[in-house]
């Protein structure tokens, strides 16, 4: 499985606010379909969509956006993290965002 990007980067956004909601699209080259056991995003970065679903056919894609919702002025760097029945389990993409 591949992702349209390693890295979602938010920029600046003020504190006590929302992000407008960034895409990754995920695409499934397997021979069988993948099965997701979880899609979480880590604290400050929240799941504004999720397409993928409990599984993902061979040769398709899904697409997931995220939203960066700082707490407080500052670098924060987490990951949206995908579990799921492929041997390389879990991946994910880097999210980082700074709060103002």
């Amino acid at each position: 499985m591949t992702f349209s990007a390693s890295t979602i980067n938010f920029s600046t956004v003020k504190v006590g606010t929302k992000s407008s909601a960034r895409t990754a699209t995920l695409t499934n080259h397997l021979s069988g379909a993948l099965t997701f056991t979880s899609v979480v995003a880590s604290t400050g970065f929240a799941l504004a969509s999720n397409t993928c679903g409990a599984n993902i056919a061979a040769g398709a894609s899904c697409t997931v956006g995220v939203t960066f919702s700082p707490t407080a002025a500052g670098q924060v760097t987490g990951t949206l993290t995908f579990t799921d029945s492929a041997l390389t389990s879990p991946q994910g993409v880097t999210l980082s965002g700074t709060g103002q």
